[in-house]
């Protein structure tokens, strides 16, 4: 069965009181971190990224670093297996939607992020034009026509931004972090520190929000001098990992209502809407809405001057978190204040562990499964785990990310680009137009 339509709209506003306690709740929650222990916590497997529980045997009672060790082997296999039995343009979306954004390292900073786009004066303003777009916007305002596998489709567009760019700090070092969600800042900032206003307890490289500046020169003197950077991610695998998140804070018996990942993939704003249209799916106001829109939105708009150039100085890749992370390293020790300590720059990235994602035992792609890709219609039966209770699981138990993207799911690929086309286009991403079908003529 298809996916059930989303309700309307509701006839109603959150007030900004109501509203800013529930994004406190949900900054607080997305930024303050924990250390990693040793063994894995109790319910470590319904917390997972992959979005289920691992109920084989071979998975079972491996510790985080082995099961991400072999997560990360599967999905290399996988994406093998495909890259070898492809061809043409399903051979190209494999190999752009598991591929690193193609820049990185070193870039020309142009400027400033805009201040606008920080929360501050102009907050209420930018909700107000999310709430618009939500409550009275239409299918020209919210979705787009595009070539999708060759035929028109409608597609999900960005919503204008919401909530606000996330700048943090450094002062100590001479560093500005421009944050994304779903990157890896979470891993981040429990290796390097959310400041807390402790001295005995927080990190000298602890990070604070960046509070406003009133003065416009002031605050593009700071870019001008510090350090900037921040981390990018693959917006194909983004998405997928955020799909996998999200569903998670949604009831299991509006499980229709989501329609799997082929439903959300042509309007990723499906997520949160449901909790706008659906408040009963909503398990937790802190999860909802707000939450769920922070982390869908585009990582361009708050990486780039007004114009759209780099706002930053140097882009890590979340797939090269630790290779990457080395001279941002490097340059907060080149850049420290006298007094500041060095950082053993080797010593401090050893400790760099992934805390979030806890990896689902996935199913690879079996010989059978890979001739039929090839051959371009896929018979790979989606297995519905059982459902725990209150919340969904995404029923899809890929390895790579490339599944998502070809065989029954090749619509997506085209789907979500133009969703993130910022993004797709900032980081040099290959969109495979080139080898795309051409329209259907009557």
């Amino acid at each position: 069965m298809g996916a059930k339509s989303l309700p309307p709209p509701r006839s109603r506003q959150l007030g900004r009181a109501q509203w800013l306690a529930l994004m406190a709740s949900a900054v607080f929650a997305a930024v303050v971190v924990t250390r990693p222990s040793a063994a894995p916590p109790a319910g470590w497997q319904r917390l997972s990224d992959g979005g289920g529980s691992p109920d084989n045997a071979e998975w079972q009672g491996l510790s985080r670093e082995e099961a991400a060790a072999r997560a990360a082997a599967k999905a290399a296999e996988t994406t093998e297996q495909l890259l070898s039995v492809l061809q043409g343009r399903p051979a190209c979306v494999a190999a752009a939607t598991t591929s690193p954004v193609a820049v990185h390292g070193w870039v020309r900073k142009a400027g400033a992020l805009p201040m606008t786009l920080l929360d501050g004066p102009t907050t209420k303003e930018r909700h107000q034009a999310y709430y618009r777009w939500r409550d009275f916007g239409n299918v020209t305002t919210q979705t787009t026509e595009v070539l999708v596998d060759g035929k028109p489709e409608r597609v999900g567009v960005p919503p204008p931004l919401f909530p606000y760019c996330r700048v943090l700090v450094n002062h100590r070092y001479r560093t500005l972090y421009l944050k994304a969600p779903k990157t890896g800042s979470t891993s981040l900032l429990t290796l390097l520190g959310t400041c807390m206003g402790d001295k005995l307890t927080d990190k000298p490289t602890c990070f604070q929000p960046l509070q406003p500046i009133e003065s416009r020169q002031e605050y593009g003197q700071l870019f001008a001098d510090y350090f900037v950077w921040t981390v990018v991610r693959n917006p194909w695998a983004r998405a997928v990992s955020s799909y996998r998140m999200l569903s998670r804070y949604i009831r299991s018996e509006c499980k229709d209502l989501v329609g799997g990942w082929d439903a959300v993939c042509r309007d990723i704003n499906r997520l949160p809407l449901l909790h706008d249209r659906s408040p009963g799916c909503t398990i937790s106001k802190v999860q909802g809405e707000g939450f769920a829109m922070h982390h869908l939105i585009p990582q361009a708009p708050c990486l780039v001057t007004s114009s759209g150039e780099w706002a930053a100085d140097y882009v890590v890749r979340t797939e090269r978190l630790q290779e990457d992370m080395r001279e941002v390293l490097n340059q907060m020790n080149a850049r420290r204040q006298e007094g500041a300590a060095e950082l053993d720059v080797e010593g401090t990235l050893s400790q760099l562990t992934n805390v979030n994602k806890v990896h689902v035992a996935c199913e690879g792609l079996s010989a059978d499964q890979a001739a039929a890709a090839a051959a371009g219609t896929s018979r790979r039966q989606l297995m519905a785990r059982p459902s725990r209770p209150a919340h969904i699981e995404a029923p899809e138990r890929y390895c790579s990310e490339a599944q998502y993207y070809t065989g029954q799911h090749s619509h997506c690929f085209d789907a979500i680009r133009t969703y993130y086309s910022h993004d797709m286009q900032l980081f040099g991403l290959d969109s495979c137009l080139s080898q795309a079908q051409p329209a259907a003529t009557a």
